[in-house]
């Protein structure tokens, strides 16, 4: 069942009917999920925690001490959090952004690789062998899209991430020739129907963890080519215009909403979720942690424009926003 509110403000009665882009990015993009782990009694813990932008509010989500734990990863409403445990076989979870309703959406998932929700929330990719796999979140089917076997022969596909317009996958794999030899792991880039396969990046050094920016323009990836350690860079989707943001350890970049900043994991003395704006400047570090995500912002501005304003939104009914 869908309902559709619009509210109509006669006057502009409410002060929410002047909020800028910037003051709603502040309430509603305001926080980061990630890993947490630490040793307890000489065991190696991982939980699911967020976190706000200044290094404040650090709150648990997660208390499952026997469960490794990897890619939290918010749904397009920043609703959801899905995440990846493996306990000797790959599990893939869905809870509620307080950390309700947790349930277990697929066994047999590869644990190793992030969940890459689709642009309308009802689906999420991850890599396989010579294949990405589209799990529907709400009917639990599976779809096989298969990625041409000539060019990239045994390669296992990592860390897929859907383009904001729905049409395109980008991962990463290395090419393995005929001899058997396995090169560099290089980005590529194809649509979901298999066609079109597109290979942006080609270093001797590993590339890796895509990530699109939120206005599909430009394409987060880490790489090795500068530094032993790794980088963040960024590039045009066609793979032109590359350029370093990071070379002192930095992998798994995630975007802000807006598209001026990038979450990403810091791997010095210790492992730290760091910011970074990407026109440049210093990687800001806020806690401990890994694999981050930056929470999406919910909402549609709303500007007055004279006498009338309309707000169009949405209620979540069941088991999601409809």
């Amino acid at each position: 069942m869908k309902f559709i509110v619009c509210t109509t403000i006669l006057g502009l009665i409410f002060s929410f009917g002047s909020m800028t882009q910037e003051s709603r990015n502040s309430v509603w993009a305001e926080q980061i999920a990630f890993v947490s782990s630490n040793w307890d009694s000489g065991k190696f813990i991982q939980e699911i925690w967020t976190i706000h932008l200044d290094g404040t509010n650090p709150q648990p989500l997660t208390n499952s001490p026997d469960l490794l734990k990897g890619w939290p990863t918010w749904s397009p409403d920043g609703t959801e959090i899905a995440f990846a445990t493996d306990e000797g076989i790959g599990t893939l979870h869905l809870m509620d952004a307080d950390s309700g309703n947790l349930t277990v959406l697929k066994k047999d998932y590869t644990s190793s690789t992030r969940p890459a929700w689709s642009p309308d929330g009802q689906k999420i990719a991850y890599g396989g062998t010579l294949l990405i796999r589209i799990f529907d979140v709400r009917t639990g089917e599976v779809e096989t899209v298969r990625v041409p076997a000539h060019r990239l022969s045994g390669s296992t596909i990592h860390d897929v991430a859907w383009s904001p317009d729905g049409h395109q996958l980008a991962f990463a794999a290395k090419i393995i020739d005929q001899a058997g030899n396995s090169q560099a792991r290089d980005v590529y880039v194809m649509n979901v129907d298999s066609t079109g396969l597109q290979q942006l990046t080609q270093h001797r050094a590993e590339d890796d963890a895509p990530a699109w920016s939120p206005d599909g323009q430009k394409i987060a990836f880490v790489s090795y080519r500068n530094v032993l350690d790794g980088g963040i860079f960024i590039m045009n989707t066609d793979g032109s215009n590359i350029v370093e943001l990071t070379n002192s350890g930095e992998d798994y970049p995630a975007w802000s909403p807006d598209g001026t900043q990038l979450a990403c994991t810091h791997f010095g003395t210790n492992v730290h979720i760091g910011i970074i704006n990407v026109n440049g400047g210093d990687l800001k570090l806020i806690t401990e942690g890994a694999y981050p995500s930056w929470q999406p912002n919910g909402l549609v501005p709303v500007r007055p424009t004279g006498q009338l304003v309309s707000m169009w939104g949405s209620i979540k009914v069941g088991e999601g926003t409809k």
